[in-house]
């Protein structure tokens, strides 16, 4: 069973969602070193504030930008279609992540069902404290047809306690 995902999207994300190459990433420009630049900047005072020691990232791709990061956190990479060494396969509609302060799930969820993200936000509430997602304010209403979903969090999370600039969103900080 794929879960969260279904064949053609896992094709694709295996190969590249472009078929090819974005600044040495396969993820998509939103992985690109320049579009992470703002949040690989704000993370590290981010953590800091809230006493985040340990992550997991639901959602990790390749890990092409979160390297940059410089942050004293314990870091767990996590993925539907694990594309680096070290990261965990793992359908996060499915099974809970292991325990962690926070759970990194930027740009993810806008390939979710309303349906799945719910089970998906279930399981981040066993696992973390906190939760750093993408954030489309005022998102238009979810289209089956459409494999890209953006997806206003604030129906299901109440508002974040924090945000940062990202590509075409925000990356969203709420407490579980």
């Amino acid at each position: 069973m794929l879960g969260w995902a279904d064949a053609d999207l896992v094709r694709r994300m295996q190969k590249g969602w472009r078929g090819g190459l974005a600044d040495g990433t396969p993820c998509g420009g939103g992985s690109t070193i320049a579009s992470t630049a703002a949040i690989c900047a704000a993370l590290p005072a981010l953590v800091a504030r809230y006493g985040i020691a340990s992550i997991c990232d639901a959602g990790a791709g390749d890990q092409h930008w979160i390297g940059r990061v410089d942050w004293p956190v314990n870091y767990r990479g996590f993925d539907l279609v694990p594309r680096k060494t070290g990261v965990t396969q793992i359908d996060i509609c499915e099974t809970a992540l292991p325990a962690c302060d926070a759970v990194l799930c930027r740009h993810v969820l806008i390939h979710l069902d309303p349906e799945r993200i719910r089970k998906a936000l279930t399981l981040f509430r066993k696992s973390a404290t906190f939760l750093l997602a993408s954030q489309y304010d005022n998102a238009p209403a979810f289209d089956a047809g459409n494999q890209f979903n953006p997806t206003d969090l604030r129906p299901l999370l109440g508002e974040p306690i924090e945000r940062i600039a990202d590509t075409g969103s925000d990356l969203a900080l709420w407490q579980l």
